[in-house]
């Protein structure tokens, strides 16, 4: 609990039309009955990592200071978390928003050859060309509305034809044409196992999914059952590789049949949505998306 969490569950409910969120979180009784207090540090450490480190080092202090409410918050501390799982589940991690997102960090790359921003961040710390601070400020929350009305100044010469791409994704963003949703799959982590096993995130019984566009059903291009290793990504240990997703994407583009509109593999995509609360991992969830907008039917096992 801090209070940039408050901060932002209160602007974004507001903005996103879902209130103020003070209907939820009751702040001016936080600040009332909120203390610093200490807590033992060997117990701290032994609930959040499963270790004691006051014997390994006895120049630690014995204790570590936490924010603490009175136990009559209790009820305002769990609505503070239920909402901010509320918005998580509902905007944060939304399979609309994360195309979005994707879409812009497409729009990003597409523009790092002509701004060149991550070397252009690292000359405007240094400070020595007043030019490369000038640049610097173009990179704010407008730089969408820069890139799409072409009002920028480009350091490496005239507009490419990589700063028109980008110009499209925002023009799509705009026009709702958003990357296609396909489907989605899960990921369980386990202390007990070390070797992954499957698991479907839907019923087992065989069925059709009708994945849908704008322009309605294309012809299917996965013309065979997905495999479990690639529909689902099962109960994982903690050690598992963090390249799941990227497995997942070459297992899928591996299985097209040849046929296939689909040629290439950068016109998938795979985003990972992921929530956890201080020491509570949820499970995370992969959202696929096809940067053509193309969709296809496939039977599930």
């Amino acid at each position: 609990m801090d209070v940039d969490k408050w901060d932002y569950l209160l602007r974004d409910c507001l903005h996103a039309g879902l209130g103020h969120g003070s209907a939820t979180i009751d702040l001016e009784r936080f600040m009332h009955f909120c203390r610093p207090a200490p807590h033992p540090r060997a117990e701290y450490d032994d609930v959040m990592f499963g270790t004691r480190t006051v014997a390994d080092d006895p120049d630690k202090p014995s204790y570590s200071w936490h924010l603490s409410f009175r136990d009559t918050e209790l009820e305002n501390v769990l609505r503070t978390f239920g909402l901010r799982q509320h918005l998580h589940q509902k905007l944060y991690q939304h399979k609309t928003a994360s195309a979005i997102s994707c879409m812009v960090l497409d729009m990003l790359e597409f523009i790092e050859p002509v701004l060149q921003f991550r070397s252009l961040s690292l000359k405007a710390l240094e400070g020595n060309d007043s030019g490369d601070l000038v640049r610097f400020l173009q990179l704010h929350d407008h730089i969408l509305w820069d890139v799409y009305n072409r009002s920028f100044h480009t350091p490496t010469g005239p507009a490419s034809e990589s700063l028109e791409q980008a110009r499209s994704l925002v023009d799509r963003i705009l026009r709702r044409q958003l990357y296609s949703y396909v489907d989605s799959v899960f990921e369980v982590h386990s202390r007990e196992s070390k070797t992954p096993s499957r698991r479907s995130s839907v019923s087992e019984h065989h069925h059709a999914s009708t994945l849908r566009s704008g322009m309605g059903i294309r012809e299917p291009l996965i013309s065979e059952p997905l495999p479990p290793d690639c529909r689902i990504v099962g109960r994982l240990s903690f050690d598992q590789p963090l390249d799941t997703a990227g497995a997942i994407l070459e297992e899928v583009f591996a299985r097209l049949p040849e046929n296939s509109p689909i040629k290439d593999k950068r016109e998938l995509l795979i985003e990972k949505a992921s929530f956890s609360s201080n020491s509570t991992p949820h499970a995370p969830e992969f959202y696929f998306y096809t940067r053509t907008g193309k969709t296809f039917i496939y039977d599930e096992p």
